[in-house]
């Protein structure tokens, strides 16, 4: 049983990694209308962005490998906001700012969990 425990954060991290690449890649456009900034899509990035970052962080223990990861997964929203528009989608600073700040909130949730 430990076994499997200590390989499944990393295990569902690459899952949430697939499935997020898949659907940001994917044509898809949401109809709301935007009365105020925190709309439906902006929930989504952050809150797909905060689980994978607590999958992904769950296991790191060093402070580099830590800020190595969130780095990673900040850029990696970055870059994937960048490629959408060769998939028919657009590139949004707001859905780049929802997922930096979704890794960001998954990092400080780790950090005040462990104090």
């Amino acid at each position: 049983m430990n076994h499997i425990r200590s390989w499944l954060p990393d295990a569902v991290a690459i899952i949430l990694l697939v499935a997020l690449t898949v659907a940001s890649l994917v044509p898809f456009h949401m109809n709301y209308e935007a009365h105020s900034p925190l709309t439906p899509d902006l929930i989504i990035h952050f809150g797909c962005y905060f689980a994978l970052s607590l999958c992904a962080l769950y296991r790191r223990y060093s402070p580099w490998a830590t800020l190595l990861t969130v780095f990673a997964l900040i850029l990696y929203g970055g870059l994937i906001e960048l490629v959408q528009v060769h998939f028919g989608r657009s590139a949004s600073f707001l859905d780049f700012a929802a997922n930096t700040l979704g890794v960001t909130a998954g990092w400080l949730t780790l950090f005040v969990v462990r104090r």
